[in-house]
């Protein structure tokens, strides 16, 4: 996916001259950028959130391409101000581009795509290159994680193939943080999750379905599962129950403070050769009150086979 500075496109530049002060809505013209960026360069486009001191504000979810590398500089980033007030079943903020896994009438995903190839998020700085899924409105509420309609999710691809994501914070997801499903090749290093301890159903990192998955020198530090290998149904119309396996798990390197690492509880299609070493969960203050934990649904239970 390398590609030449020409390949470049910065989302302030014109002709989409975003403004990234955190009150314009730039969603209009980031995914405008976007699609005139890998139009341009399909086989390799990089473009650029620039910096410093600079927050994209979002009204809606943006689509990915494939052969994109989504650049985020030092002291950059995009900010979701979707919250339960402007979004509603009756007016859904959803892209047609995007899946809606598991819950079909809730928002799509802050940064979303199906059937992708070669796709990147790559951060200049892992502390202040963040992507923040503006979750606040939908914490404690009766719009919230814990209720049949979820806020969005901050990143979900489907049915890929290559997907990195690298020196970035995620954080204050309206759901689940990272969530690729059925997508083979999926690497995030030196990434960090955060959300509040106390939130339920944000998890951090949720491969689902998916093959050849690495996680490495990583913190997640949220308040359900830090990280949950899933093999599930969808609710996107014609894979419901696609009993599709995780095989091909490594996390290394990374530290867990966080309910517990988990595998399930969907379990539909088994999940298959998970190594973990060299890890950490937990602090002393009881941030973990357990470390591993296994769990299916009883009428959908799969083999979950190899597991060290």
């Amino acid at each position: 996916m390398a590609a030449r500075s020409s390949n470049v496109c910065d989302v302030r530049a014109a002709p989409w001259n975003a403004r990234g002060d955190n009150t314009t809505d730039d969603t209009l013209a980031i995914q405008m950028a976007i699609d005139a960026c890998h139009a341009a360069h399909p086989l390799g486009a990089i473009v650029r959130l620039s910096g410093p001191h600079t927050m994209y504000k979002l009204s809606a979810s943006i689509a990915l391409t494939s052969n994109l590398t989504l650049q985020v500089d030092a002291n950059a980033g995009l900010f979701s101000s979707v919250t339960p007030a402007s979004f509603n079943r009756t007016n859904r903020t959803q892209n047609a581009r995007c899946p809606v896994s598991y819950w079909a009438d809730g928002p799509t995903a802050v940064l979303c795509g199906t059937n992708l190839t070669n796709v990147a998020i790559v951060g200049q700085h892992i502390n202040t290159s963040v992507l923040d899924g503006g979750g606040w409105p939908w914490y404690g509420t009766p719009y919230g994680p814990q209720t049949s309609l979820h806020g969005p999710r901050l990143f979900e691809v489907a049915w890929s193939k290559n997907v990195t994501l690298s020196h970035v914070t995620f954080q204050f997801s309206g759901g689940w943080t990272i969530h690729p499903q059925f997508t083979d090749g999926v690497l995030a290093e030196h990434i960090r999750i955060l959300n509040p301890r106390w939130q339920g159903n944000t998890d951090g990192f949720d491969p689902d379905s998916c093959t050849n998955v690495v996680l490495r020198d990583s913190i997640i530090d949220t308040g359900d599962d830090g990280i949950s290998i899933k093999s599930g149904n969808s609710s996107v119309p014609g894979s419901e129950h696609v009993q599709m396996p995780t095989d091909g798990v490594h996390i290394y390197r990374t530290k867990i403070l966080s309910r517990n690492f988990c595998l399930g509880s969907a379990t539909y299609g088994g999940i298959f050769n998970v190594l973990m070493e060299d890890c950490e969960i937990g602090d002393d203050r009881g941030s973990s009150p357990w470390a591993f934990k296994y769990k299916s649904h009883q009428g959908y239970a799969g083999a979950l086979i190899n597991h060290t």
